[in-house]
């Protein structure tokens, strides 16, 4: 199934904190420029590493930017240092072309440095073939300048940070969506006139994998986010603050109904399809079929209300007396069980509606 189409709000809300982050290293970059350029030579005839070093140190989140700019300038030093080291030995020939670029692009793939290892062969080849007669100062200009880019690029984001909340909370929403559509198949197969056979199953169920995925990483980049940011420490009430925390029990509780439902659906397909073994998986019988359907498509309407992360109540109160009916209808009075895989259907749904609901602390 599709998920649900993107607005042009919800799109510029995506894409909102990249303009916000080039704008940032726009204005760094500009302001490392205006410094270099306003020093005495020679560091003036390096200044164009002053912005490359605001380039380096970009990232959403105060934290994030720190460790990207701390990356950016080791890589950077090992660079010049390894350039440096291969002239005294081998001049500026090809020969010390080749040793830089083979031992530059093994140091880079250390997996401290992550993205960043190609500033190792680039900066090293830079000091090769670039540094003229004087490839110590060069090094040392390139640096201390790139280090100063790297500083400002920081410091603006600190000064300006950045909230990146409308992506995980699309990505939750999105999440919400193909839960319910998960179980509006279910739904839809239990209220056919024939029964699926296992291809159906298979085929028709929308996969979890990628929307649990990225609800996770779009949460946990919020959460970065949040961390050094002046603005969610205007108060503890702050709109940050309120989105992080929430953004985060909401996914916490999502997870948790995720396995849920993934256990109501394995449940339901092993039992309900044409080319079942009833020896073996003896299916719902009709009652408890109809109830079924009834009570994973209310779920479904409750999944659907919670975009804002609070389930309607009425939704809510449907899907309660849906799910009572259907404990009640695989649990007799006399407490026998008629179908244990209604018993096991039942108590995934009401767990899930306690979770939805907020009315379980675990």
């Amino acid at each position: 199934m599709a998920g649900r189409r993107r607005t042009w709000r919800e799109r510029f809300a995506l894409h909102g904190p990249r303009f916000g982050l080039a704008w940032r290293t726009a204005v760094a970059a500009a302001i490392a420029l205006t410094v270099a350029v306003s020093l005495p030579e020679p560091w003036r005839s390096h200044a164009a590493y002053a912005p490359l070093g605001a380039v380096m140190s970009t990232s959403f989140s105060v934290r994030g930017s720190a460790v990207q700019a701390a990356r950016a300038m080791l890589g950077l030093v090992l660079g010049l240092a390894l350039g440096l080291i291969v002239i005294r030995g081998l001049g500026h020939g090809t020969a010390a072309v080749i040793v830089v670029v083979v031992v530059g692009v093994a140091i880079g793939g250390w997996r401290l440095l992550g993205s960043v290892g190609t500033w190792v062969p680039t900066m090293g080849l830079f000091v090769i073939l670039a540094a003229g007669s004087d490839p110590v100062g060069f090094a040392m200009s390139n640096s201390v300048l790139a280090l100063v880019g790297a500083v400002l690029g920081a410091l603006v984001l600190l000064a300006v940070p950045i909230t990146p909340s409308a992506a995980a909370r699309l990505a939750l929403r999105d999440l919400r969506d193909v839960l319910s559509q998960r179980l509006d198949v279910v739904a839809d197969n239990l209220e056919g006139v024939r029964l699926p056979t296992t291809p159906d199953w298979q085929g028709g169920l929308p996969d979890l994998t990628d929307p649990l995925w990225r609800a996770r990483s779009e949460v946990h980049a919020m959460t970065l986010a949040s961390r050094a940011n002046w603005r969610s420490r205007l108060s503890r009430a702050g709109a940050l603050r309120y989105d992080v925390e929430g953004a985060g029990r909401q996914l916490k509780a999502l997870e948790r109904v995720s396995v849920l439902v993934d256990d109501l659906v394995l449940t339901v397909a092993d039992r309900e399809r044409q080319d079942a073994d009833p020896d073996i998986w003896p299916g719902l019988g009709g009652p408890t079929r109809e109830a079924t359907a009834r009570a994973v498509r209310a779920m479904a309407r409750v999944l659907r209300s919670g975009g804002s992360g609070d389930a309607d109540p009425d939704e809510l109160a449907e899907a309660d007396s849906a799910a009572e009916a259907l404990q009640r209808c695989v649990e007799p009075a006399d407490g026998a069980s008629t179908s244990s895989a209604g018993m096991t259907v039942a108590h995934s749904i009401r767990r899930a509606l306690w979770i939805l609901g907020d009315r379980s602390a675990n």
